[in-house]
């Protein structure tokens, strides 16, 4: 006797499983390391050969580095372009924040105007753009 089983649903279908590789782990952890050694080492050797402040790739490190928040919280709404130069804003913003706060104030000092200066963002990005950061569950 024959059964017809049919396709299965989606929910029934679950994803192979790949076992987890501990050297391409470490290769990649290891690879990851040295990409950020070196690009952040050669952007200060590149600012002392063309005789640059270092305190301007200090801030452009740190408003590089809010990049992946942006990106993981606000995909959706990265399609317009008024909220992506908005965004540009607030990283420079946050960029020359740090650097300022860096020359005068410790670092547990500078956690509340950090503070102050994200959720200030956050605030003006949802009264601007009418938008939240999206929720872990959600896509």
């Amino acid at each position: 006797m024959m059964v017809d089983q049919g396709i299965p649903e989606v929910r029934d279908v679950k994803p192979a499983e790949i076992p987890p590789s501990r050297w391409l782990d470490r290769g990649l952890l290891i690879g990851t390391a040295l990409l950020v050694g070196t690009t952040s080492v050669g952007s200060f050797w590149l600012a002392d050969y063309f005789h640059v402040n270092p305190i301007w790739v200090f801030a452009a490190w740190n408003s590089i580095l809010m990049v992946p928040l942006f990106i993981k919280d606000f995909r959706a709404n990265l399609k317009k372009p008024s909220f992506v130069a908005y965004l540009v804003a607030w990283a420079l913003i946050h960029g020359l924040l740090v650097a300022t706060l860096m020359r005068w104030l410790s670092i547990p000092a500078m956690l509340p105007f950090l503070a102050i200066e994200l959720i200030g963002g956050l605030l003006a990005a949802d009264y601007f753009f009418d938008i939240q950061p999206s929720k872990k569950g959600e896509k």
